[in-house]
């Protein structure tokens, strides 16, 4: 009997049954050790359940024996995801050569290839070029969700850490968190690790900024037409410049810029994952209203019975993942249901920003479902984005809904999704507690960080 790819795929991997579609997937291959399709799905299920490099094993020896454009493509994913670019481009271009048109490797190989010239070029300048002592780095945010704009300054903080410069963010014109710009919103969510007072960031400013477009007069202010002027930065185009001040304010994941530690960095050797929960303990302390919130949150509605959280996204993220959104939901949907038959007495926290999404919970599961009090849209209109709703309350709401999920015992979410990215990086959860969901990583990847070729 042929594997039923399928089938197989929708009755296993979409409820997350991962253990027994692997054990599946093994039984057919030991009587047709040549079935790709059997050894693809092997793949992603060893992907999904945390053994990235087994299923790396698989895929590069399905894309050396099979003339599938598919399976080299796939692989510079996983390859990416591990960290190695290099090897991520050669198999994009594999992909390409045998399918110009791959979708899994066309749109994104040329903005790999800027990556590659844009880590070229930083290492390059560390072998002629130093910070100046007492260097500076004003990190702006990116001009995203919340979490987006926290891994946007955590990779701009690694820069900052490579070059020895200090580090001061600034959420302020172009966060859509603050309330009362220009002044400083990171600090109403997060203890400041080093205040640096708005005359030096100027003062340095004065003396030469990089780019052009933020010296002269106060960096922290005309940010987006400054930010418009400059092109797309990276954090990666900030290392190892002479300047007393840098300015990043284009987004650059902790993924690309690990790239630059130098090898003698204790932190060379590690992946993103790990650089990320380094960096965590100084740069991620919420505000002790928030962490008291979340502790008071759980203490009321949980005590000390375990439960099951989930994340789900709606909204403007529909127009982001298109139709693999709704198929990354249903999974959840299942794997969640599944893992409430299996408990019956457990109860599932929902975080969502989708009034949809939690009307269909309510419907299914009832008290079963627990949720807070937090601002929901419908549709497409996104929270942040033009909704009109409180800034500083968003902010606020997505910080205790990450510090509520961390204190569950099992967690599903999407990996396109920085909320459920930040809830995976900030406890070391074991594999059979957690489920994430997606093709695509929100903080594994490159490409984002590059928004277009330089001019």
């Amino acid at each position: 009997m042929g594997f039923d790819v399928q089938h197989h795929i929708d009755e296993y991997w979409f409820s997350g049954r991962w253990d027994e579609l692997e054990t599946l997937c093994r039984s057919h291959l030991q009587r047709a050790p040549d079935d790709a399709d059997a050894a693809f799905v092997l793949a992603e299920t060893c992907h999904s359940t945390g053994r990235r490099d087994e299923a790396i094993a698989l895929l590069r020896r399905l894309a050396d024996s099979e003339r599938d454009a598919r399976y080299p493509a796939r692989l510079s994913w996983l390859l990416q995801e591990a960290g190695d670019l290099d090897g991520g481009i050669a198999e994009f271009r594999r992909a390409l050569a045998l399918d110009p048109t791959c979708a899994l490797a066309q749109p994104h190989a040329d903005a790999l290839l800027e990556v590659r010239d844009r880590i070229d070029d930083a290492l390059g300048r560390q072998f002629s070029t130093q910070a100046p002592e007492g260097a500076l780095m004003l990190i702006h945010p990116g001009g995203a969700g919340f979490w987006s704009d926290v891994h946007h300054v955590l990779g701009h903080a690694l820069a900052a850490r490579i070059d020895g410069r200090r580090p001061c963010v600034h959420w302020g014109e172009t966060s859509f968190f603050a309330e009362d710009p220009p002044r400083n919103a990171w600090t109403d969510f997060f203890e400041p690790l080093d205040t640096v007072a708005p005359e030096e960031i100027e003062a340095a400013a004065a003396r030469r900024a990089y780019p052009d477009a933020w010296g002269g007069s106060s960096p922290l202010r005309d940010v987006a037409a400054r930010r418009a002027a400059t092109g797309p930065i990276s954090a990666a185009d900030l290392v190892a410049r002479v300047e007393p001040l840098v300015v990043g304010s284009y987004f650059t994941g902790v993924h690309l810029t690990r790239h630059l530690l130098p090898l003698d960095d204790p932190l060379a050797q590690a992946d993103t994952g790990s650089i990320l929960r380094t960096l965590a303990p100084d740069w991620l302390r919420p505000r002790a209203h928030l962490r008291y919130r979340a502790a008071s949150f759980v203490a009321e509605h949980f005590g000390d019975t375990p439960f099951i959280a989930t994340h789900l996204r709606g909204t403007d993220k529909r127009e982001e993942q298109g139709e693999h959104l709704e198929a990354v939901n249903r999974a959840i949907g299942r794997i969640v249901e599944r893992l409430l038959a299996q408990r019956p007495g457990i109860r599932l926290l929902l975080l969502t920003d989708d009034r949809d999404i939690e009307a269909r919970y309510r419907e299914r599961h009832g008290n079963r479902i627990v949720t807070s009090g937090a601002l929901r849209a419908q549709g497409s209109q996104s929270l942040h984005l033009g909704s009109g709703l409180p800034p500083r309350q968003l902010g606020e709401e997505v910080v205790v809904d990450v510090l509520t999920a961390l204190a569950a015992d099992c967690f599903v979410g999407n990996r396109y999704s920085n909320v459920a990215c930040i809830v995976r990086a900030l406890k070391p959860w074991p594999v059979d507690k957690l489920y994430m969901l997606g093709s695509d990583d929100a903080v594994l990847n490159y490409w984002a960080s590059v928004l277009r070729p330089r001019a």
